[in-house]
């Protein structure tokens, strides 16, 4: 089962955090204001920030050219027009049984209502696309299980 981190759960954590914080660290010694700060670490400052950085419309790069892809790698990526017609959303129907033998193209979706579940037509068959699953709150002594490790 997949846990989430509820609003008690989330206060509890950072009552926690603050506490190992405290065991750490001197609070009482870190800056309190924009004024306290000192830059001896040599970050930019507001005169040194470029003009296109603090422009409204900033430029745009391709992965290729940000070194992020190899060119010759380019093409093998999908694109977001390549996605969007991946799947074609056809309808609702009430149990699997009452999805359609025929007349199907691959990609087609059904939802079926008695699974709660997407299926996907492969060409030859329907295929679910997904199941079921639970998501419950964390809890108290999970956290601590996590803070402790």
């Amino acid at each position: 089962m997949s846990k989430y981190l509820n609003e008690a759960g989330l206060a509890y954590y950072d009552g926690k955090q603050k506490e190992r914080l405290a065991q750490k660290a001197n609070l009482s010694a870190l800056p309190k204001k924009l004024s306290d700060l000192t830059n001896d670490t040599g970050f930019i400052t507001g005169e040194e920030i470029p003009a296109w950085a603090k422009a409204e419309t900033k430029p745009a790069y391709t992965a290729t050219e940000v070194g992020a892809i190899p060119a010759a790698d380019a093409d093998t990526f999908a694109k977001k027009s390549d996605l969007t017609s991946v799947y074609k959303y056809k309808g609702s129907v009430a149990t699997v049984a009452e999805l359609p033998a025929s007349g199907n193209t691959e990609g087609d979706v059904w939802n079926v209502e008695a699974t709660d579940m997407n299926y996907g037509w492969t060409g030859t068959a329907w295929d679910p696309l997904g199941q079921m699953f639970s998501v419950g709150s964390i809890t108290n002594a999970e956290i601590d299980t996590i803070l402790s490790a």
